[in-house]
């Protein structure tokens, strides 16, 4: 192609497109002409309405809106938005489908009542700012689906959509909000109740958010707790309307004296405040109610009043402790005056630092957390103490310590992230108490009791852990008998390849010997569990790197489920009992054992 033409073609299509923009780009189109035309109200925009009027023949019901909300004028009353909103819409749509003249109308026998329109079904107002339209609303046509409509003025009756009669108030009530309180009103940072037995204000603190008693005492509030009744609040719907008139008579409501009063704040400043008194006697599950800025008198349900009607210890916080467990660096456990401390590696792993130096458990150190944080508050024992003596708490029976490093805090080595003390029992509880508050509690002494107390309850379970390989010889002492194997020169325990490998295979696995769970230590539980009486031992000599070591195991007494009573030397030198897993047990009595003496 020429090149001149196609640089012709490409400034025409550049001119066209110019003209497009300029002169045809704010141009209606001819099916949005026609649209603008039919319409009853072309200039109408719901956006910028500020009140509705209507009348009918059993009510009149007004709205304004005020500060982008709808509220009722008369009576006064927060009204729903979404239906007058749609009924601004609805009229915003209405068209103009066919027009009578007025001397059609005066043609008919009864004029405009022919139309239903004197008097009319409804008359509507609309406002916005000085600007008022104005019509009424006649009978529904023939058909049904369509109705007669008279502009304010105007001597025409139009004919249009009946669809604008569903989003008529059918009465003063039907405009009205159901909800008891609005969102907005709950954005809150307190509650402040007034009920039969008490007076309490749950405040939100600004920092982090978690609600807290503020009044009859400082203390910590349950989180779901507040937020249920919050969650109540924002869904209360009133049941009825009963009466507008402010100088109804309060005292048939159980209003004059309330049984309930409710107030909502930010900061100093109420948002909201309601009474609630007495139930009808035809329907105890509703309840009357009073919103004081309004006056009105309504109907709720009663469950969110019986909410209301608890006192200050149901909105408490029944949490002992409460902790990040990844924050936790060191765990200190004070108990019949020894120190047990355990360090986070830096590895994530966790040791024992005192009173001798191990390997934790991992799963017993987070099973101490989690029955830590599972602690529950069974009784608010007393509020304020200042001589924890009579409670066993000063000094304490048991203590738990949970700290985190503070490696940039000058002067500080570790923060407090929970502090607990336990002292006597009753019964089935101890008391308790939290560094950080005066009070003192209950929780179960069952849960109490599962808390690890001692450094050896929290060392690795793994015993130890060596090769079969390395076993040189093994000793068996069972009910006054005595009973050595040695490896040969072949290094095999046994002629017969059998007899060898059943030896191997229980060696290997008692290499690799894991507690099922460490029970205790000391004289006293060692003759608890029949050791004695049972009297059976194996000592394994182990050669490790050069060096030979010998380990050794005593059984006890059975347990439940196959396991059974076991003790080994630890690092401080104590017999340390545990369980011995059953199935392992099954077979070192099996194979290790005398034959000529029979099974423990």
């Amino acid at each position: 192609m020429n090149p001149r033409t196609t640089w012709g073609l490409l400034a025409a299509a550049l001119l066209l497109f110019a003209y497009i923009l300029v002169f045809e780009r704010g141009r209606e189109s001819p099916s949005d002409a026609l649209d603008r035309a039919a319409k009853l109200f072309p200039d109408f925009d719901p956006a910028r309405v500020t009140t509705v009027g209507i009348r009918r023949t059993n009510a009149f019901v007004s709205a304004e809106r005020l500060n982008d909300r709808w509220q009722l004028i008369n009576p006064a009353y927060p009204a729903q938005a979404t239906a007058i909103e749609e009924l601004l819409k609805s009229i915003a749509s209405l068209q103009a489908q066919t027009r009578i003249s007025a001397k059609e109308i005066s043609s008919q026998p009864g004029g405009r009542a022919d139309f239903g329109l004197q008097p009319p079904a409804a008359a509507i107002t609309v406002g916005s700012g000085t600007n008022r339209i104005s019509f009424e609303i006649g009978a529904k046509t023939f058909l049904g689906d369509q109705v007669y409509l008279q502009l304010a003025g105007d001597s025409r009756i139009f004919v249009t959509e009946g669809r604008i009669l569903d989003y008529l108030p059918s009465s003063t009530n039907a405009w009205r909000n159901p909800l008891l309180i609005h969102d907005d009103r709950l954005m809150i940072d307190r509650i402040a109740v007034t009920n039969e037995t008490s007076f309490f204000v749950l405040v939100r603190d600004a920092t982090n958010q978690s609600w807290r008693l503020d009044v009859p005492l400082a203390a910590r509030a349950d989180a779901n707790t507040v937020d249920y009744l919050v969650q109540q609040l924002r869904g209360a719907r009133v049941s009825g309307f009963i009466t507008d008139d402010p100088a109804a008579d309060l005292e048939a409501y159980g209003l004059q004296g309330p049984k309930v009063q409710l107030t909502l704040a930010r900061g100093t400043n109420p948002v909201f405040q309601a009474q609630f008194g007495l139930s009808p006697t035809n329907n105890p599950d509703l309840v009357y109610a009073r919103r004081l800025s309004h006056t009105n008198v309504v109907l709720l349900p009663k469950d969110l009043v019986d909410l209301l009607r608890k006192s200050h210890e149901f909105f408490r916080d029944r949490n002992l402790v409460s902790f990040a467990e990844s924050a936790v660096g060191r765990v200190e456990i004070l108990s019949k005056g020894e120190v047990c401390a355990l360090q986070r590696q830096t590895n994530g792993a966790w040791q024992i630092v005192e009173p001798f130096k191990a390997d934790a458990d991992f799963e017993t150190v987070r099973e101490l957390f989690a029955n830590l944080a599972r602690l529950e508050i069974l009784d608010f024992e007393r509020d304020i103490v200042t001589d924890f003596t009579q409670f066993g708490l000063a000094p304490p029976v048991r203590r738990y310590l949970l700290t985190a490093p503070l490696t940039n805090a000058p002067g500080a080595t570790n923060l407090t992230l929970a502090k607990v003390d336990f002292g006597t029992n009753r019964v089935d509880k101890v008391f308790v108490r939290r560094a950080d508050e005066p009070s003192v509690y209950t929780v179960s002494l069952g849960d109490a009791l599962r808390l690890p107390q001692s450094a050896f309850e929290f060392r690795d379970r793994r015993i130890w852990n060596f090769a079969a390989s390395n076993v040189v010889s093994l000793t068996v002492v069972q009910r006054g008998r005595t009973r050595k194997l040695e490896r040969n020169a072949q290094r095999k325990w046994h002629t017969e390849i059998v007899e060898h490998e059943a030896v191997e295979e229980t060696l290997q696995r008692l290499g690799h010997l894991r507690a099922v769970s460490w029970r205790g230590k000391g004289d006293d539980q060692i003759w608890l569990k029949q050791f004695s009486e049972v009297d059976y031992q194996i000592a394994l000599d182990v050669r490790d790197k050069g060096t030979l070591r010998t380990h050794t195991v005593r059984f006890g007494q059975a347990f439940r489920d196959g396991h059974r009573y076991a003790m080994v030397q630890l690092e401080e030198g104590q017999w340390v009992i545990f369980l011995f897993p059953g199935p392992l047990f099954q077979d070192v009595a099996r194979v290790l054992s005398i034959p000529e003496v029979l099974g423990p």
